[in-house]
């Protein structure tokens, strides 16, 4: 049963999600964790080049700004930076597996993700994994503030929100 403090939250969705055809407005994504001052942002350079991290607000960057847009019952990811041919994906074995990072948009079930609304916030998860996996941030350790795939529960770090 879809309760009335949800209504906001997917009224905002349903703004920024389009067809495929059309690219949306861009928006921010944020996480009860991190909190408002944090958003997800692709890593440029180094060992870590194209995962998603948490990182400072920063109005400048369009590694900040995402693009949400609809496939049926699936949508896809896109990053500003990254452009139209870039959707974000969930990495498929090896190290660091269940991370996430921008890829080539193909016909893969790991770049098809399904937002569900989670009280005022939203959960995101995956063809791939399944609604048993959301998107989470890693919380300490080497990849402190990174994206990645984790057994979904009640975690802050499983919270999302749209921002402008």
């Amino acid at each position: 049963m879809l309760h009335f403090r949800c209504f906001p939250l997917l009224v905002s969705l349903a703004l920024v999600v389009v067809p495929s055809a059309a690219m949306a407005d861009a928006i921010g994504l944020s996480t009860q964790f991190t909190g408002p001052n944090q958003r997800l942002e692709i890593v440029y350079g180094g060992p870590f080049q194209d995962l998603a991290m948490m990182s400072g607000v920063n109005g400048e960057s369009s590694g900040q700004r995402w693009h949400v847009t609809s496939e049926g019952q699936w949508v896809r990811i896109r990053n500003e930076a990254m452009g139209d041919t870039m959707c974000l994906d969930v990495v498929n074995g090896g190290d660091p597996a269940y991370m996430v990072q921008m890829r080539p948009c193909g016909n893969y079930s790991g770049q098809l993700w399904q937002i569900s609304a989670s009280g005022e916030h939203m959960r995101l998860t995956t063809q791939f994994l399944g609604n048993h996996y959301c998107l989470d941030i890693a919380n300490g350790g080497m990849l402190d503030r990174y994206a990645q795939m984790r057994p979904c529960g009640n975690y802050s770090g499983q919270l999302w929100t749209l921002v402008n």
